[in-house]
């Protein structure tokens, strides 16, 4: 695998300016063993709009946020993809954040991740976040993480209305810790 010495262990995508801009795919990939010392072992995008999909992410790791993926104020779509052993402080494998953008993470397979705070995903979110037909398996098992939460919601505007949605999803022998085996949700700003 690859080493950043800051975010983005395989791949760094960023807009220089802080608007959204510039449309990736990443698509049919395997991204494995990557390891970033702040955020996203495997991917970190900030200020863009981004579909992930068709990839396999294994034994990726961050010491922030995001062990496969980290997004930092991007609008994204992650479908279809395989998310196994990736870890993190939050988000073992997804930390996801937006801004007046919709986050959409669909039929996602998210199995053995571990993050102190949401073991599988780690969502900020200012608007919509949809969490659609995804099965998770054996997320925040590792006792070496505290594990509270299979998935973390944030949202990072107080007395916000923003929904949050999760449906048609599976959750199979899942460790969530002391707050919330499969939910973990705060509000802050």
């Amino acid at each position: 695998g690859n080493e950043a010495d800051s975010s983005g262990g395989a791949f760094y995508l960023s807009n220089p300016s802080s608007t959204i801009t510039g449309e990736y795919t990443i698509e049919n990939n395997t991204i494995s063993e990557n390891s970033a010392y702040y955020c996203g072992g495997g991917i970190y995008a900030l200020y863009l709009e981004a579909l992930i999909s068709r990839n396999t992410f294994t034994g990726n790791t961050a010491n922030r946020d995001g062990g496969a993926i980290s997004f930092a104020t991007s609008a994204f779509t992650i479908e279809n993809n395989t998310f196994s052993e990736n870890s993190a402080d939050q988000g073992g494998a997804i930390r996801a954040g937006s801004l007046d953008q919709t986050e959409v993470i669909r039929n996602n397979t998210f199995s053995r991740n571990n993050a102190n705070v949401g073991s599988a995903l780690s969502v900020v979110s200012s608007y919509l976040s949809l969490l659609l037909n995804n099965i998770y398996i054996a997320n925040g098992n590792d006792s070496t993480f505290e594990s509270d939460g299979v998935i973390e919601l944030y949202s990072n505007k107080s007395g916000s209305t923003y929904p949050a949605y999760i449906l048609n999803s599976l959750f199979f022998y899942n460790n969530g810790g002391d707050y919330g085996n499969v939910l973990r949700q705060n509000t802050f700003g």
